[in-house]
């Protein structure tokens, strides 16, 4: 669906006339034909009508998607591997992966390409394979040589993350925070890179890779005073805090970390529930900790 039909929607929603949102921005004629998806605007007059709407960039990419007809990019989303890889649906993920190879072979976007390689590395650990070296490094190359990261990047790399050696997470890491810099307004990026920390520290641990830990750890509470208002991110900021005192040999902070994984259970987590369980249950397993 053209943009200008998804626009005359929410104009005629917000209850705002055609004359105020393109005033000095289109003539009649180009309002008749932009309003029916026959022509395009230019990104600084679609800037100013998303102003006018009063609505965020973000807000009109949702609504794009509420509004367009069957979106055949819902093929390709994470969402969609994502279902069919909890659910162990292999038949499902060969499907998807190989919907995303032809959408690459006939467009040449990458992101199809690397959605088929994504999908491919979730395949191989439900079915314990090791041939995904060429899943890997097509993923690894692209990262290492982008310059430029954007929200793409990053949920790429949070989503293949365990595939990758803890030398290459760590420089990557220091990469994606630099580039974040420029983003420090937006709060979407701090939730993801709050959701990266959560999974590097995850699998520093996993791996028993100590040493980093505290590095990564100091990396998450710097960010809690950003994300002050998102309550999730504060009970896991609270969760690796605490995990990280009973690596360190502090036993008595075992039943408060149980405390936090009874919360998750009680929202109806589970999935976060059990995460944190088998990542205490790992921590306790390889120290000389003993409840």
């Amino acid at each position: 669906m053209q943009i200008g039909v998804i626009i005359k929607k929410l104009r005629i929603d917000k209850k705002i006339q055609s004359n105020t949102l393109y005033q000095n921005l289109l003539s009649r004629p180009a309002i008749a034909k932009f309003e029916s998806g026959e022509s395009d605007t230019t990104v600084v007059k679609f800037m100013i009508i998303l102003d006018r709407l009063n609505i965020s960039l973000e807000e009109f990419e949702v609504a794009y998607r509420m509004n367009s007809t069957k979106n055949i990019m819902e093929i390709y989303s994470p969402g969609a591997y994502k279902k069919a890889f909890y659910a162990r649906d292999v038949p499902e993920l060969y499907y998807l992966s190989r919907m995303s190879m032809q959408k690459y072979e006939k467009t040449k976007l990458v992101k199809y390409q690397h959605n088929s390689a994504v999908i491919n590395l979730l395949i191989s650990v439900i079915e314990n394979t090791s041939d995904i070296m060429e899943d890997r490094e097509l993923l690894q190359n692209y990262l290492s040589k982008c310059e430029y990261w954007s929200y793409y990047e990053i949920t790429l790399f949070t989503n293949t993350l365990s595939f990758y050696s803890n030398e290459f997470i760590d420089v990557t890491y220091k990469h994606v925070k630099r580039v974040l810099i420029s983003y420090q307004g937006l709060v979407r990026y701090k939730n993801e890179l709050a959701l990266l920390l959560f999974n590097i520290l995850q699998l520093k641990i996993t791996t028993n890779q100590f040493t980093s830990l505290n590095y990564y750890l100091n990396e998450l509470i710097v960010l809690k005073d950003e994300c002050i208002d998102n309550m999730y991110v504060q009970t896991i900021i609270c969760f690796f805090t605490l995990l990280m005192e009973v690596i360190k040999g502090n036993k008595n902070n075992i039943a408060e970390l149980y405390k936090i994984i009874d919360i998750f259970e009680y929202l109806e987590m589970q999935f976060k529930a059990d995460q944190c369980r088998k990542l205490l249950t790992h921590v306790i397993n390889h120290s000389s900790i003993k409840t």
